[in-house]
């Protein structure tokens, strides 16, 4: 999110814990710092990282990108919603779980699996749209996207919230 705004960023890989895992002997640094104060000016992400509700749900259903759910797959299917207004997905789009992207240690999975689980889907030969409940974790996806070398995705902010709300947009339940 950061890098799409322009700013330098880094994730840690697992957090925490793989640091300390990585790193078993090193000590953290305890108690309170002086720390010198910073500005931020914000920023809006540039329209070209965003699709909108309606450019989703078209590209979705012809099929002119990827249009993935970062969701788990019981809200993909509408087995269970327990924030939004309907329960499901829009149809055309593809599940990949945010959860999925990552090993039982926390880290992210290896470049070559993620490559080959987003290339099965169609991810190196469409562009991608990525959404899920309400933004967050879609960007998961995007991180996922970028780790494994493909081409940057876009995030569709307003995600299953905004698309769930309007009763007279379609949706599916099904794989």
């Amino acid at each position: 999110m950061l890098r799409t705004l322009g700013l330098e960023a880094a994730v840690l890989d697992g957090g925490i814990d793989a640091w300390r895992r990585a790193h078993p002997d090193a000590e953290l640094e305890r108690g309170a710092r002086d720390v010198r104060p910073a500005s931020f000016t914000a920023r809006s992400w540039p329209d070209a990282a965003l699709a909108s509700i309606d450019e989703t749900q078209r590209a979705a259903a012809d099929g002119s990108a990827l249009v993935l759910d970062a969701r788990t797959i019981d809200r993909y299917r509408g087995e269970t919603e327990p924030v939004d207004a309907r329960a499901g997905h829009i149809p055309g789009a593809q599940s990949l779980s945010c959860r999925d992207n990552v090993a039982a240690d926390g880290t992210l999975l290896d470049v070559d699996t993620l490559r080959d689980r987003l290339t099965a889907l169609g991810a190196a030969d469409l562009p991608v749209i990525s959404y899920c409940g309400s933004g967050v974790t879609a960007c998961h996806t995007l991180l996922a996207l970028e780790h494994a070398g493909l081409a940057p995705g876009r995030l569709y902010a307003g995600s299953w919230s905004q698309y769930a709300a309007d009763p007279a947009r379609p949706l599916a339940t099904d794989e």
